[in-house]
């Protein structure tokens, strides 16, 4: 210590501060002896006590206290000695102040922690117990709200939520409590859900005691549990579930606490409920399970820990929708990658005896023929190469679909192990292409809804970002290669042409065509680009490109080559979607946005509205419209209601 010039007073407190907490007792006991005051504080309000507490120098702390030291002396920011122990895990040193009437409730000024709440949080279960031995009070809390036991369940501590549950800190509380009989039973179920709105933990601590039902549902079917998962009351479902609440037990909307907590994106009170053994494909009143709905309102955190749990992926709504389908159709690229990743499987070698054809679908440009059938159960199609000389091609598609791997691209299931004719076994959509779905919509002879602009637009700018990011480019994307399913939703096919981009490519289908392509150039993600912009002047008009054109076929090519012609959309877009359009349009590829910027755009769009997607309308044409070719009007094909 250096105490040159200090006066002599002050050279005592500061000599009695320094020895206090370096535990030397020798020369505490010197000092106090020839007069120092044993309550003497530093310029923070620190007393010796408080320095030997902080230290764990219990030995130090007994004398001070024979010396008459003041247990519940604070600092000026509100440390007691007792919370100085506690924040060190001084046992020995928290049990000795308790015996001498350190106050266990003493807060510390501002975030107002308690020594309870500190010994909570760090799991030290002999300290919590030591402490509510000693009456520290369990339903104080922080200055945020937040209660010992939310601490302890939010680290999950199982047994210290416990014990602040059932410990003789609450019996203060529960000796005001008359022995409950029938006549007082619906007054305490009423009373328990009142006090979970208030989150009054206090008085639910007093309920529980007093042994009110926490399974009886209010007049509205309100159940306790799932009103505190609605409520996001943590430490109330904690307290719930210690109480053998019943987590499978059906709210009266119908829902469980599982299914509240997913689609609020409580994580915690999903793991307390997953612990709990809880259901965990339990469902609400639209058979969404939990799963389905925290893919729905985009929680990648619990979508992963329901996963980790085996929540089961093949799970249908009300509405036929898989995780999958919904993470699709709700605009959730981050859950449909998550889900992707757990259900994808690797093609496998297909025995043909194995594959019964049904009936023919078509033709899969002029190289292939497409087939639907039945492999193990269920309805796949089958891609075959027309002659042998097609057979690379085929098999280039194989390898472009399995390097692809997107949950927006369609799936390879296996090809066949015939060494000079193999098959592609594919996933089967039951609803043909997009451009067909365009033309009933013309027509005014649709009978399938749910492929509306927004969700075919969001599967391809996803299906060109997963492809461009590996390397890939489409090469031949166009609306007869969308594909609809009213179980798989919409994926993108023919991938036969997606090749590595340093790679040369033969001219694309002219309408969906890139003026680079046909001057000549390198096909680019870019080209991709300029593809998906047509496909959106589709989706606007319901028409094929340049409908509204008389040109021949060559003069046609000329003009896009040229940049002059581009096709056309409707007045009545958005101009969003105006400027989405002509910007993938661009006649130079350097202009146009990339598959990123394009599913960005899309995202902030359409991503957070708060109603069903599948409200999304297409417009109905009449029959005027139809026949006569008349510019198609396009209200409400952008937006969701």
């Amino acid at each position: 210590m250096n105490t040159y010039g200090m006066p002599h007073s002050i050279w005592i407190m500061q000599a009695l501060l320094h020895y206090a907490e370096e535990g030397d007792i020798g020369q505490v006991s010197s000092l106090l002896s020839s007069g120092a005051d044993v309550n003497a504080p530093s310029d923070d309000g620190r007393t010796p006590l408080f320095m030997a507490s902080k230290n764990g120098h219990v030995d130090v702390v007994k004398f001070l206290i024979k010396y008459n030291a003041n247990v519940n002396q604070a600092d000026t920011n509100g440390w007691t000695p007792l919370l100085a122990a506690v924040v060190g895990q001084h046992v020995q040193v928290a049990q000795v102040l308790l015996r001498e009437n350190a106050d266990p409730n003493a807060r510390i000024t501002g975030p107002q922690l308690t020594s309870l709440y500190i010994a909570v949080s760090s799991g030290n279960e002999e300290l919590v117990r030591l402490l509510l031995q000693y009456q520290a009070d369990a339903t104080l809390c922080t200055s945020d709200g937040k209660s010992p036991l939310e601490a302890a369940l939010q680290k999950q501590h199982a047994t210290i939520a416990a014990l602040l549950v059932t410990a003789a800190s609450v019996a203060p509380a529960e000796a005001s409590v008359a022995p409950i009989d029938h006549g007082t039973t619906l007054a305490h179920q009423s009373s328990l859900l009142e006090a979970i709105e208030a989150n009054d933990i206090s008085t639910i601590v007093r309920l529980i005691k007093a042994q009110a039902d926490v399974n009886h549902a209010g007049p509205d079917g309100t159940l306790p549990l799932c009103l505190a998962a609605l409520l996001r009351r943590e430490s109330v479902v904690g307290m719930l579930l210690i109480a053998k609440a019943d987590g499978n037990k059906a709210n009266g909307c119908g829902g469980t606490a599982l299914t509240i907590a997913a689609s609020n994106g409580d994580v915690t009170i999903v793991d307390m409920l997953l612990q709990d053994g809880v259901n965990i494909n339990s469902t609400d009143s639209n058979q969404n399970t939990p799963l389905l709905l925290a893919v729905q309102h985009g929680h990648s955190r619990i979508v992963q820990r329901l996963l980790d749990a085996r929540a089961d992926v093949t799970r249908r709504n009300a509405d036929g929708e898989t995780a999958l389908v919904v993470a699709m159709k709700y605009f959730r690229r981050d859950e449909a990658t998550i889900l992707h990743a757990f259900v994808a499987q690797p093609p496998v070698t297909i025995d043909p005896s194995a594959i019964r054809v049904v009936e023919k679908l078509g033709f899969g440009g002029v190289k292939f023929v497409v087939e639907r059938a039945v492999y193990r159960g269920k309805d796949v199609a089958i891609k075959s190469a027309l002659t042998r000389q097609d057979t690379p091609a085929l098999l280039a598609e194989a390898d472009a679909i399995s390097s692809g791997n997107s949950p927006y691209v369609i799936s390879l299931v296996g090809k066949t192990d015939e060494a000079d004719r193999p098959h592609l076994v594919v996933d089967f959509m039951d609803q043909g292409n997009l451009r067909q779905h365009l033309d009933t919509k013309l027509a005014g002879t649709c009978t399938t809804s749910g492929f509306t602009t927004p969700h075919v637009a969001w599967v391809l700018a996803n299906a060109l970002l997963d492809l461009h990011e590996k390397g890939l480019v489409h090469r031949d994307l166009r609306s007869e290669h969308v594909l609809l399913s009213t179980t798989e939703h919409v994926k993108v096919a023919h991938l036969g042409g997606a090749h590595t981009r340093l790679m040369n490519m033969s001219m694309a289908e002219l309408l969906w065509t890139a003026p680079e392509i046909l001057l000549g150039e390198s096909t680019s993600p870019a080209a991709d680009v300029y593809a998906f912009g047509v496909i959106l002047t589709e989706l606007d008009t319901l028409q094929r490109p340049y409908w509204d054109l008389s040109l021949d076929p060559w003069a046609l090519t000329d003009s896009i080559r040229k940049g002059v012609i581009r096709p056309s959309i409707s007045s009545s877009s958005p101009l969003w979607f105006k400027e989405l359009v002509d910007s993938c349009l661009a006649f130079n590829p350097i202009e146009r946005p990339s598959a990123k910027t394009i599913v960005e755009i899309l995202e902030k769009q359409w991503r957070d509205v708060p109603v069903p997607v599948h409200a999304v309308r297409f417009p109905t044409p009449s029959a005027d419209d139809t026949f006569k070719g008349a510019t198609h009007t396009s209200s409400g094909l952008y937006d969701v209601e």
